[in-house]
């Protein structure tokens, strides 16, 4: 699946969990979107911040998913914007860089959770099924 590409949308009979992945690294938002979609969970992605805004008002996220260190607006500002508009969709920061990672744990700002790259997809399936029903 290709950055900006939603999945399809699922059957009648099955939940409809949303997830929106944004990070500016294409291939992890690949198998992102992969694990997901494998797990029975819809999820669209977005190259970057500006590709997430776009996308938010079609998308709907239950759960984002937001790289904390990308060019232009980073994940935390889009975090708070997103949250702006749903303070209902929950948001999972993550970043490869362990001290952006704990700088961001110590924030008050209704983000979920922050983790640590490489990201553990169990988690990762169980969180987004428990947070989008």
């Amino acid at each position: 699946m290709t950055a900006g590409t939603e999945a399809p949308e699922p059957s009648a009979s099955s939940p409809r969990r949303r997830v929106l992945v944004v990070d500016d690294d294409a291939e992890q938002l690949e198998e992102l979107v992969e694990l997901f979609n494998e797990a029975g969970i819809s999820a669209a992605s977005a190259k970057g911040a500006s590709e997430a805004l776009e996308m938010l008002a079609t998308v709907n996220p239950q759960l984002m998913l937001v790289d904390i260190k990308m060019p232009g607006i980073d994940g935390i500002k889009l975090a708070g914007f997103a949250r702006s508009l749903d303070r209902r969709v929950a948001v999972v920061l993550m970043s490869g860089d362990w001290h952006a990672a704990e700088e961001s744990r110590d924030r008050d700002d209704g983000i979920f959770a922050v983790v640590t790259k490489p990201l553990d997809p169990a988690w990762l399936v169980e969180t987004a099924r428990a947070l989008t029903v």
